[in-house]
Formats: C-alpha cells, structure tokens, sequence
C-alpha cells in the first residue's frame, strides 16, 4: 500500500479483511486526508464460507473467495485488484475497457 501510495494520489483503496481494528483505518486516514486518499475498511463476513464449502483444496481460503465478490461487495465501476504482496513501482494509469 505504501508504494501505491507514494506513485499515486487521489485514491480510494478498499481493505478487505474481517478483523482490522477501525481505529487503525481513523489514524491511517487522517494522515491521507491531506493528499486526498482514502482507506477504506470492508469488513467481509467470514460465516458465509463454511469448512464444508472450501474444503476442495486446502490451498484456497475464504479470502480467495471474497475476491470473487467484489463486485457485489463494491460499490464502484472500476475496481484494481492488488495483493498486499504488490510493489508499484510508477504511477497507475487504469484504462476503460468498455468502447
């Protein structure tokens, strides 16, 4: 996040996770709030994937499911999906697809 953060401004960046405190998101978006970020705290319902539901392949985890969810979950036209393993390394130019 930090290096996407560092390249890019103007950004609204969605968190999906089921725990992160939203006192973390208040401190992170109130040292944003002067380059016009935005964090984002999605909170994902972890109940809806029973052991049953996922228990095909040990390599994959509910997270992976809630991937497939976003748009259902987000409430905007375009969306860039970012593991939290990526480093950006310029600036994002996101392009429409649509003619």
């Amino acid at each position: 996040m930090k290096s996407l953060l560092y390249h890019n401004n103007g950004l609204k960046i969605y968190i999906l996770n089921p725990d992160i405190p939203q006192e973390w998101f208040k401190n992170v978006n109130q040292q944003l709030s002067s380059i016009g970020d935005n964090i984002i705290d999605l909170k994902v319902d972890q109940s809806g994937f029973g052991d049953s539901q996922i228990s095909f392949s040990n390599r994959l985890n509910t997270m992976t499911f809630n991937k497939l969810l976003l748009p259902r979950l987000l409430p905007e036209e375009k969306v860039l999906y970012l593991d939290s393993d990526v480093i950006i390394n310029h600036y994002l130019i996101l392009i429409s697809l649509n003619h």
